[in-house]
């Protein structure tokens, strides 16, 4: 996709966001509190992603060879390697402090 279609893309995501946000803001009524908080969340969400790709595309634009560096780095074997060993370790990590939580759900539930 070229830079035209991407911005303009990003542009109708921020309207979008802005719609969104504005329809949780005017549905703020007390039976519809929770579809407000909703759409003022996936608003909120959606626009700050857009406004990061429109950033992204002009540093994109500005900077053409730092973008180049960047995806050469982030394609490297190395860096690949450091990263699949971070995500497997966290992953352990995780694992354990969810079943511990599991069981301490349990205890605390039979006593």
């Amino acid at each position: 996709m070229n830079q035209k279609k991407k911005k303009t893309l990003l542009i109708l995501g921020i309207i979008t966001a802005l719609l969104v946000q504005l329809i949780g803001i005017i549905a703020g009524a007390e039976h519809l509190r929770m579809i407000s908080g909703i759409c003022i969340g996936i608003g909120a969400a959606l626009f700050s992603l857009t406004i990061n790709g429109l950033y992204r595309l002009s540093y994109e634009k500005e900077f053409p060879e730092a973008v180049r560096l960047e995806k050469i780095e982030q394609e490297d074997e190395r860096n690949i390697q450091i990263r699949n060993r971070a995500k497997a370790r966290s992953s352990d990590i995780i694992r354990w402090v969810i079943i511990g939580i599991g069981w301490l759900n349990f205890l605390i539930r039979t006593i």
